[in-house]
């Protein structure tokens, strides 16, 4: 399991400042290109702004034509933990 920085920002501010649908986040975790987020006690999904991040360019990508595998390997490449950081 992926380790993330606490976050504050519920699914509803995630999809506001990412200009996406909430259930465009809930289908972009269960296909693969956004990591399952933490939780807290009561349930509810965790998100930081990298989360932001990532569902920018999981929306660009997609317009350029990228399936969800291949979004999903882009990301990998770009995560924090191999050193490289996603082009905002």
């Amino acid at each position: 399991m992926e380790v993330r920085a606490v976050s504050h920002l519920t699914i509803g501010q995630l999809a506001k400042r990412a200009r996406v649908n909430v259930e465009t986040i809930r289908y972009d975790e269960r296909c693969g290109p956004l990591p399952q987020p933490p939780r807290r006690a009561s349930g509810h999904r965790q998100y930081s702004k990298d989360d932001v991040v990532s569902l920018r360019f999981i929306r660009r990508a997609k317009t350029l034509g990228f399936s969800l595998k291949e979004i999903a390997e882009l990301l990998a490449k770009n995560s924090p933990i191999n050193g490289l950081e996603l082009v905002r």
